[in-house]
């Protein structure tokens, strides 16, 4: 991988505004938003998000998450098909294609990272702390596997 010339200016203003962060006391850094927990009522599952110094998500393209990737749901350790997403303030609300009988778990950007020139920047959750020179925001931190209350 190259990194290009804009990317490591990036890079530079996001560490930069990190360090910044830092030394004025912040528990914060430049971290993405993180997923706090999840809960499930029938076959819609909802995610709290906490933010890391942005104040709203939306997905890349500016608009709700009605096409957000990464996200993998478990019956009983068996994979569930999500038929639609969306964002709803600081949450993700995730229907499921049928209601799970099992235990749910789930993780996020553990397989099939939603990150990348394979897919459109209206398939990753970003918040709203952009920097000079950049619309998006920070992504959604990666979680690994957790289980569904």
């Amino acid at each position: 991988m190259h990194i290009d010339t804009p990317s490591q200016l990036n890079q530079a203003t996001r560490y930069a505004a990190a360090i910044k962060r830092r030394l004025s006391g912040a528990s914060y850094g430049i971290e993405g938003p993180k997923i706090a927990s999840a809960s499930r009522v029938g076959a819609v599952v909802t995610v709290n998000v906490t933010q890391q110094g942005g104040t709203a998500l939306l997905d890349g393209s500016g608009s709700s998450g009605g096409s957000l990737q990464g996200f993998r749901v478990f019956d009983g350790g068996t994979p569930m098909t999500i038929s639609s997403t969306s964002i709803s303030g600081n949450t993700i609300v995730l229907t499921l294609s049928a209601t799970p009988s099992g235990t749910v778990t789930m993780d996020y950007a553990m397989a099939n990272a939603p990150f990348g020139a394979t897919t459109s920047p209206a398939a990753v959750c970003y918040d709203n702390q952009t920097i000079p020179g950049s619309a998006l925001g920070l992504p959604l931190q990666p979680k690994p596997l957790f289980t569904v209350s």
